[in-house]
């Protein structure tokens, strides 16, 4: 499987519901591909892309959050025992993202068109995890593509969650690699994943509002 970001990078295995995929680290920020969607939280996100739960904040809040190391625009956080779900009109073969301080307790899910889980990783999986605010090793560009051959029918959400204090993302990146098969999701069944998503949305903003 091939992943966008190629040289010195960081492999680790995660958990999925399909197969064994592997998920792929650089140090520091990089570039989304040309290709690819890009919701930076500094303005209105892009059509076709709904968030549940989280914070838009910007800079670093001592005890409570701490912006990724370079990163001085706008970013998502998700608190202690929280959730954040980034979801997409449609499924796309990779995703991306600046993922700051990584710590242990930090966890990413990830979910087809389908509503079924894709992948799921933590922080463990890309050590030190040590939740450094400044070093590369600790703040680093994430990615995930498909393999076309496991014809899962793509991408479509992200569940960003926290056990710990916080867990701060930035410049997430949706895309399809040109040449690669796009699958297409069943209608039938994508009226479900709508509605449970709707949920899970309402669940998260719910538990915020307590």
């Amino acid at each position: 499987m091939k992943l966008w970001i190629v040289g010195a990078a960081l492999a680790a295995t995660v958990s999925t519901a399909a197969s064994a995929q592997s998920v792929t680290s650089t140090a520091y920020d990089q570039p989304a591909p040309s290709w690819a969607k890009v919701v930076t939280f500094d303005s209105p996100l892009p059509s076709g892309f709904s968030l549940y739960g989280g914070k838009i904040v910007q800079g670093t809040v001592p005890g409570q959050t701490a912006a990724p190391a370079g990163d001085a625009t706008k970013y998502l956080t998700t608190g202690a025992g929280q959730k954040s779900v980034l979801v997409a009109d449609k499924g796309y073969q990779s995703i991306g993202f600046y993922w700051g301080s990584v710590d242990t307790y930090n966890t990413v899910s990830l979910y087809d068109t389908l509503g079924k889980l894709i992948a799921k990783f933590t922080g463990a999986d890309l050590p030190p995890a040590t939740g450094d605010q400044s070093l590369g090793a600790t703040n680093r560009y994430v990615s995930y593509t498909l393999d076309p051959a496991s014809l899962i029918s793509g991408i479509k959400a992200i569940v960003f969650e926290s056990a710990g204090n916080a867990f701060e993302v930035d410049n997430v990146a949706f895309g399809t690699r040109p040449g690669t098969p796009a699958s297409v999701p069943e209608p039938a069944t994508m009226g479900l994943f709508g509605i449970g998503l709707a949920a899970l949305g309402r669940r998260v903003l719910k538990k915020r509002a307590a």
